[in-house]
């Protein structure tokens, strides 16, 4: 399970281990530089969310948000402003045995879905042999598509249990509001709720946006994350 680290997380899952650390943008842009994308068929998450349908706790924006802030600190800045509100880049190494590998683990937003991007960080001999930019399978090996089902489902879990818990105490949750103007949904925390908004006019969405902005005073976001002993592990990869 997770520790109680503010960054660098354990997970066990037999027969694996893993450990996430949070990136910076720069290191996860650096990092990306030398990934391939691990293609996974995403047709549990479908199950997944089909099962909270009409469910009070269902993992939404609101929620996920949350509990990613919660655990993770701020978003990232590097976004596609137009479609997404947060990015969450970890660097997660993988354990197997005696061996160990290297991915990119990104949960973010797009167009008001919540996804989890997967890319294989590449060592120097290996960088020679792929291109960072095309998609691949699971590799059986070091991550399969069973083990990525079983990660995302926990993950997915975790998250939902981390909100539930400070939804204990609403009043200590600074609201918030969010947009995503691709899919005009806004979302966000206020009244001491987990709010989300899908408005079909345009002009009504911005009107909408607009008045919730003013009376729910937007969190201040700042760039960048306060990292440690991960810069160390990046500079070992990368070297």
């Amino acid at each position: 399970m997770f520790s109680s680290a503010p960054i660098h997380y354990k997970v066990t899952q037999s027969p694996m281990s893993l450990e996430l650390w949070r990136l910076n943008d720069l290191d996860y842009h650096n990092l990306r530089e030398l990934s391939f994308r691990i293609q996974f068929n995403e047709g549990f998450k479908i199950r997944l969310i089909g099962q909270e349908l009409g469910c009070d706790d269902a993992l939404n924006l609101p929620r996920a948000y949350l509990a990613l802030r919660s655990l993770f600190g701020l978003s990232s800045q590097r976004l596609d402003h137009s479609s997404q509100t947060f990015a969450f880049p970890l660097l997660m190494q993988i354990k197997k045995e005696s061996r160990s590998f290297n991915y990119l683990l990104v949960i973010e937003d797009i167009k008001g879905s919540i996804y989890f991007m997967i890319h294989r960080v590449m060592d120097c001999q290996e960088y020679q042999h792929f291109d960072p930019w095309d998609h691949h399978k699971p590799i059986e090996e070091e991550l399969n598509q069973t083990e990525i089902e079983e990660l995302i489902t926990y993950f997915w879990g975790y998250l939902k249990f981390t909100a539930q818990q400070l939804l204990v105490e609403p009043q200590t949750i600074q609201p918030f509001v969010h947009q995503v103007d691709a899919s005009q949904i806004i979302y966000g925390f206020w009244d001491g709720e987990c709010v989300e908004l899908e408005v079909e006019e345009d002009e009504d969405y911005e009107e909408t946006a607009f008045r919730l902005r003013s009376q729910y005073e937007p969190e201040v976001e700042e760039s960048g994350v306060n990292l440690n002993d991960v810069q160390r592990l990046i500079q070992s990869i990368t070297s």
